[in-house]
């Protein structure tokens, strides 16, 4: 047998009795290597999440400033649209007006005033997305169960 080729006893060793004889270069620099990674990986994914954090901040305050303008202005068209067909219907009144006239008018304008209120509905729905929290929450968690998978992988090959 060479000198250089491992018996079964030696396979067999606890990696505590190994490290009293002798560091395996390869196993050391593997480590190493591992730590470093993991230390970069750590870095990078502190970077992305103090950006999606600003980002996610930004985002919520841009968010609820629109959202209160938004309103308003749904509002604003919602009233305005209602207060015109109330002096549609006053000034059809007033000036002699067919009953046909007067339902098919009153039934075309609770359709408009409907879609008015839906559409801007889904709108808002749409746009400010009440996911998005729930997302960020959802990437925090995945990283943190991989950070401790490594971590628990690593404390393994360590010992």
């Amino acid at each position: 047998m060479e000198s250089n080729e491992k018996t079964i006893w030696d396979l067999l060793k606890k990696p505590s009795d190994l490290r009293n004889n002798e560091v395996d270069p390869y196993e050391f620099d593997r480590r190493k290597e591992d730590r470093k990674n993991i230390k970069e990986r750590n870095e990078e994914y502190t970077k992305i999440l103090i950006e999606y954090r600003d980002y996610f901040t930004k985002s919520l305050s841009f968010k609820t400033r629109c959202k209160k303008v938004s309103v308003f202005i749904f509002l604003g068209v919602l009233i305005a649209v209602v207060l015109a067909h109330c002096i549609s219907i006053a000034v059809m009144v007033n000036r002699g007006f067919d009953m046909n006239t007067l339902v098919a008018f009153i039934s075309a304008s609770v359709s408009l005033i409907t879609a008015l209120l839906v559409i801007p509905t889904k709108i808002i729905e749409f746009i400010f997305n009440r996911d998005e929290e729930k997302y960020f929450v959802e990437i925090i968690r995945n990283i943190q169960d991989y950070d401790k998978k490594v971590r628990d992988d690593f404390k393994a090959l360590a010992s």
